[in-house]
């Protein structure tokens, strides 16, 4: 079930908390929140700060774990493709810089959320820029690996049945430490 709704500012996620996440109870959930918080500023100046981006984001995870504890979940990266919507223009010749600066403090943001919370992280861009590859992050406290995938992604969040690594469908075996099935 897709909740996502276009324009959401990590303000919005949190303010519908209890109507699109908490009644429906998922098993898992993945979260793409922080564009919009950088893009509304940029453009309206009506955005969320760094700082209170963080500090809505950990309220939304106390409040998540605390009230699905056995939720799965994965937080997405965010990310922008510079565009129309992310270039300087006359009116605002400041918009590119601001999103070049802005967009990586998000991620590194969430990054760190996920380290504190145990849960899972992804990202939407290869190392060497190159948009379309996805990294998945599981972090155990000690170590983080990481897998890069260039298709769609399927979550598992725990091993078979049998306590074994899960097998996915494309050839590789994934550790059932990390907990993650990627497949095509």
């Amino acid at each position: 079930m897709n909740r996502a709704y276009s324009g959401d500012r990590i303000v919005d996620v949190y303010a519908r908390y209890k109507r699109d996440i908490l009644n429906h109870k998922p098993d898992y959930m993945s979260i793409l929140v922080g564009i919009n918080d950088v893009a509304h500023e940029a453009d309206m100046k009506d955005g969320v700060n760094a700082e209170r981006f963080e500090q809505l984001y950990g309220m939304l995870l106390d409040d998540l774990l605390k009230d699905l504890p056995d939720l799965k979940i994965m937080l997405l990266e965010p990310f922008y493709l510079p565009g129309k919507g992310t270039v300087s223009t006359e009116e605002k010749p400041e918009k590119a810089e601001y999103f070049a600066h802005e967009m990586p403090v998000r991620a590194s943001i969430v990054k760190r959320l996920a380290r504190e919370y145990d849960v899972l992280t992804a990202a939407y861009t290869s190392s060497d820029g190159k948009y379309g590859q996805i990294f998945v992050n599981y972090t155990d406290k000690d170590r983080t690996v990481t897998l890069e995938y260039g298709g769609e992604m399927t979550l598992y969040s725990s091993p078979d049945s049998k306590g074994e690594s899960i097998q996915p469908q494309n050839g590789f075996t994934v550790p059932k430490e990390s907990a993650v099935l990627l497949e095509k």
